[in-house]
């Protein structure tokens, strides 16, 4: 997309021109869906319109990825292995193994401000070998590569602030990462995306009695998309600003909230019913405040990380939500 095309008036966006071929393409409403390097900010401003806001956290993120061959007849009772950072700022490394088909393992070193791990399988190794919880390691060891490592890098997340606009085109909604391109690490991006499109679907019908899209929605729906994205971005600024690196302004009342989240993690190895909890929060399936309930609080008081014994505390199945069971080739 090469620029949107506009009423006489220069208030209403009315069709996209496509870079590829320079065609005029008419539209009575457009969600621009572009990613983080969407333009949109920059055309509703050569419009008249004011810009948003950004917001950028510099983290310095990179993974590095290998395919691997699992080993014949291997024994293993589970699908998914990930550890995270034991003490942070001192440790920037995490990662993990993921079962895909055909007998192979998805293997990724997963690494904060520029400590990333090497891209030959023995530098590969010795980097996993190096974690506070080498589990990985142990896992991968006497197995052989499936072709190069993939490199990925990202430098700052970045966040456009619609919601405070006073004035913006008609016809036109931004979602996606072209208003909030979230630290990958958390695995957030495409659910808040999927919690803004269904916020969309109910903001619609509202336009049904008068046959066309309001002056004001996008106005009303950016309001209303933000609840989905502070939910994402407080929780994950709070962690990555654990390191001094960490560029960008703190959210309000990061004190509390650090000491909140490094007890809500120690007790999350340890509890079954508060890990499942924590995980819905993260993942946006339930609200912050549903582990804010007074038992979970006051475990939270005393939980300790427990030291590495070579296996998790507890398996996938034996938490109180569904079972993960073993499938053929991985599959879950």
């Amino acid at each position: 997309m090469a620029a949107y095309t506009w009423d006489e008036s220069a208030t209403r966006v009315t069709g996209v021109i496509l870079e590829s071929s320079g065609e005029s393409i008419k539209a009575d409403f457009i969600a621009d869906v572009s990613g983080r390097n969407s333009k949109a900010s920059d055309w509703v401003k050569k419009a008249g319109f004011t810009s948003p806001e950004r917001s950028n956290i510099g983290i310095d993120v990179g993974y590095t990825t290998f395919v691997v061959a699992e080993a014949p007849n291997n024994q293993r009772d589970w699908n998914m292995l990930y550890t995270i950072q034991k003490d942070i700022p001192a440790d920037t490394r995490g990662g993990g193994i993921f079962c895909i088909e055909g007998g192979r393992y998805l293997v990724s070193a997963q690494c904060y401000h520029k400590d990333y791990a090497p891209t030959d399988w023995e530098g590969f190794l010795a980097h996993f070998k190096s974690h506070p919880f080498p589990v990985i390691y142990e896992t991968i060891k006497d197995c052989q590569p499936i072709g190069e490592a993939i490199e990925y890098r990202y430098a700052a997340y970045l966040r456009r602030h619609y919601e405070k606009l006073t004035d913006f085109p008609s016809g036109l909604v931004v979602l996606g990462d072209a208003i909030c391109s979230l630290n990958p690490v958390y695995g957030q991006g495409m659910t808040v995306a999927a919690k803004e499109v269904e916020h969309l679907d109910q903001c619609l019908p509202q336009c049904a009695s008068t046959g066309h899209i309001a002056d004001k929605f996008a106005l009303d729906f950016f309001k209303g998309a933000t609840k989905f994205i502070d939910a994402a971005w407080d929780a994950i600024t709070v962690e990555d600003f654990r390191y001094p690196q960490t560029r960008g302004q703190r959210p309000k009342g990061y004190a509390l909230l650090k000491w909140l989240n490094r007890r809500f993690f120690a007790l999350a190895a340890t509890d079954k019913e508060f890990s499942v909890a924590l995980t819905k929060v993260i993942q946006l399936v339930e609200p912050p405040e549903s582990i804010l309930k007074p038992k979970y609080l006051f475990k939270a008081l005393f939980a300790r990380l427990p030291d590495y014994q070579g296996e998790p505390s507890y398996r996938p199945e034996a938490a109180s939500v569904g079972a993960v069971k073993q499938q053929p080739d991985g599959a879950i």
